[in-house]
């Protein structure tokens, strides 16, 4: 949690770690100069104590400015965290003949030549882009009477650094007060405005400018300053046709607000951080790798390029309450920035859903959905097959809607169509869907594909898959786990199903081949449908 500057007599000021080394301790003989032996602190092999010589996380060569290096020079050292103490118990600067070089340093708020644009120019905001990892929501949540215990965490995966800071204009509801008020009159502290700084690279000139970002507030359980509304996370139903985030909320977060820090890095180790194909990121991947200037639990708060914050189950308000929950198959949704206060490069990728199957709650059965059909012409007589239902919908896939038991439809134009029933009772709802095509002489499956709906979640995982679709005809399924190579790994189906909705899991944990990336593929008598999946410990 250090913060370690040189100031030099002219008072520039260059940064030689900046928050490296997580938990442990001590920089022992240690030696920053342009090119070091042992490369940059945040290098995956390096590791506290620091003793060596390592790349500083500034640009050395910035001192060799025209200006006279004789006078008194500062070691500026900010212990980040009010956890810990320690002590400075000495420092020396060597002067030698051949000045480390510009250019060393691949990105720096303070020199933008080494950073890089997404667009490739030399003329842009370095902006953030947080999301949401499924990796942590796998990695240690657990289930208890009436409680999920949730661990979250919001990477930064883009090409600038999240930074907010207080401005020291703090209002108790809508009446502005000091900041140095400790409660409001309604006994919560005072909220405090916020804004996001920007950086803005112009070939190697870096600026910035500020704009709004909500508010921050004391919290006394953890006794520091939290970013309000920060990211939300919820037990949800999945519901046919709808993202994640929109779907049926069962049980809601208690916490919310959360002080913005670095806790960790993107590696392939804890695939944390996931690309929108679902590729798993680690420091190579950011040109702009560990670009940033503040983090922590003060009123300057933030995370680098390439770093994530992380939100342990074990923090107080880390949990989602249930309130009479069947027992059954769900997703824990987290969404980052669900009120879109920060500006980042895609607004779109800040959710993650993962697969949450409850045992401690009520034993109660969720209904067990079916149907069937037969059509003259464009006419289609549905058939309920359900069981433990008390209320049933229809969707016919045409924007028409029913809530009969067995409905008559009658269809105005040719077309594939989607048939949803949803079935309800006390537990929620589950859902059958089948597709079938209204041709010009009635309804039909030939033509149209067999296979339909394939879903492979969570993606990446820790342990186990799951893996859904659709039959719009009985037909013999093959279903199969491949290596990178195309070799079998596992069998999981391979006969003939019925019409209708499937549902697989497949356990990884005892792969010979352990993590990596594998392929899904699924095989119908016309179709294949092959899906990448990432195996991460």
């Amino acid at each position: 949690d250090l913060r370690i500057e040189l100031m030099s007599p002219d008072s520039n000021l260059v940064p030689l770690s900046i928050r490296r080394g997580g938990g442990d301790n001590n920089f022992t003989g240690t030696c920053f100069r342009g090119q070091g032996a042992n490369g940059m602190l945040s290098s995956n092999t390096n590791h506290p104590p620091y003793t060596g010589e390592y790349d500083p996380d500034g640009d050395l060569a910035l001192f060799n400015n025209g200006q006279d290096p004789n006078g008194t020079w500062f070691l500026v050292v900010t212990d980040m965290a009010g956890s810990d103490t320690g002590s400075v118990q000495g420092f020396s600067i060597t002067f030698g003949n051949n000045p480390t070089p510009h250019g060393i340093v691949p990105c720096d708020v303070h020199n933008a030549m080494m950073c890089q644009c997404p667009d490739g120019t030399q003329d842009c905001d370095l902006l953030p882009d947080m999301t949401a990892s499924a990796a942590a929501l796998l990695n240690g949540s657990y289930e208890s009477h009436d409680t999920i215990f949730i661990n979250n965490a919001t990477p930064n995966i883009g090409w600038g650094p999240l930074e907010i800071h207080g401005i020291n204009s703090c209002w108790c509801d809508t009446v502005q007060v000091s900041c140095t008020t400790s409660v409001c009159p309604d006994g919560n502290p005072p909220r405090q405005l916020v804004e996001q700084t920007i950086y803005h690279k112009d070939t190697a000139t870096m600026t910035s400018y500020n704009r709004p970002a909500g508010t921050m507030t004391y919290h006394p359980q953890h006794g520091h300053i939290h970013l309000d509304g920060w990211a939300s996370y919820t037990l949800r139903q999945a519901e046919y046709g709808v993202d994640p985030p929109d779907w049926p909320v069962v049980g809601t977060g208690n916490k919310m607000s959360y002080c913005l820090v670095n806790l960790g890095t993107c590696t392939t180790g804890n695939g944390y951080c996931v690309d929108t194909n679902g590729t798993i990121l680690s420091q190579p991947d950011f040109p702009n790798f560990g670009l940033g200037s503040v983090t922590g639990c003060s009123t300057d708060q933030g995370i680098f390029v390439g770093n994530l914050d992380v939100y342990s189950q074990a923090l107080f308000g880390q949990w989602i309450t249930l309130d009479s929950v069947c027992n059954g198959d769900y997703y824990v949704v987290s969404i980052t920035d669900p009120n879109n206060l920060i500006l980042e490069t895609n607004e779109n990728n800040n959710w993650a859903a993962v697969p949450f199957t409850l045992q401690q709650q009520l034993n109660l059965p969720f209904p067990s959905v079916n149907f069937t059909y037969s059509a003259l012409a464009n006419t289609v007589t549905f058939t309920n097959a359900s069981t433990d239902f008390d209320s049933l919908e229809w969707d016919f896939g045409d924007g028409q809607r029913d809530t009969s038991s067995n409905p008559v439809h009658t269809y105005s134009s040719t077309g594939t169509f989607d048939v949803v029933l949803t079935a309800y009772n006390r537990c929620g709802f589950k859902q059958q869907v089948q597709s079938f095509t209204i041709t010009t002489s009635g309804i039909s499956t030939a033509g149209t594909a067999s296979l339909f709906g394939v879903k492979v979640y969570p993606n990446p995982t820790t342990y186990k898959i799951n893996i859904d679709f659709g039959l719009s005809v009985r037909i013999p399924v093959q279903i199969q786990l491949l290596d990178i190579l195309g070799n079998e790994v596992i069998r999981l189906e391979d006969s003939i199903l019925d019409m209708g909705s499937h549902h697989y899991t497949a356990d990884l944990s005892s792969l010979a081949g352990g993590p990596g990336i594998y392929l899904v593929r699924v095989v119908t008598g016309n179709k294949v449908i092959c899906k990448r999946i990432s195996y991460v410990k």
